[in-house]
């Protein structure tokens, strides 16, 4: 029984340490409140949509009608395309014909 006790203690005392400890370290997944939000290092607050997010530094923003993939890579909308093979300028599909060269 006595074991037990020791055992249940020391179980309860691991978990009690991990949370604490990983609460005082940067959030994965912000929470805004009143419009202020708690971003880690290496990111800033932007807004989409009305809504404010965490975004990545030091990244270009993608062409007009464009949206990030990931870090590097930016793809056009649906019922768009790139103009160019450079990927710089997204035109509409239904304009028809082929990229300008």
């Amino acid at each position: 029984m006595l074991r037990i006790l020791q055992i249940s203690f020391t179980f309860l005392f691991v978990i009690i340490g991990t949370t604490s400890a990983q609460t005082t370290e940067a959030l994965l997944f912000p929470k805004c409140q009143d419009d202020i939000c708690s971003c880690s290092s290496g990111t800033h607050e932007a807004i989409y949509n009305g809504r404010k997010y965490c975004a990545p530094d030091n990244t270009d923003s993608c062409p007009e009608h464009a949206v990030r993939l990931s870090a590097q890579v930016c793809e056009c909308k649906k019922g768009y395309r790139f103009r160019t093979d450079d990927r710089k300028e997204c035109e509409s599909e239904s304009m028809g014909g082929e990229p300008e060269p």
